[in-house]
């Protein structure tokens, strides 16, 4: 471990985003904060809090779904560039 490194407690990997706001977030990264003291219920699922991931990634589905575009194959297509064997 470097001197300047800080571990999330929750986790044990370094915390580099949100690194200010490490005693904040009770020595954790948001994400292990978020679902260790403000997520209600199955960490699976999405909860009340607008700024829980689930939440948000729901919320941008029903907007593409909204305008016509399948989330699955905008996934799909993604996933296909990403693993393409002409990328480099």
């Amino acid at each position: 471990m470097k001197d300047d490194e800080l571990l999330c407690v929750k986790c044990h990997k370094p915390v580099d985003v949100n690194r200010e706001y490490y005693d904040i977030f009770e020595k954790m990264h948001w994400i292990c904060f978020h679902f260790e003291y403000e997520h209600d219920g199955d960490p699976d699922k999405a909860c009340n809090d607008p700024s829980c991931p689930w939440w948000q990634i729901n919320t941008y589905k029903e907007a593409l779904i909204k305008l016509g575009k399948d989330p699955k194959k905008i996934i799909e297509t993604e996933i296909n560039k990403q693993f393409s064997p002409l990328k480099k």
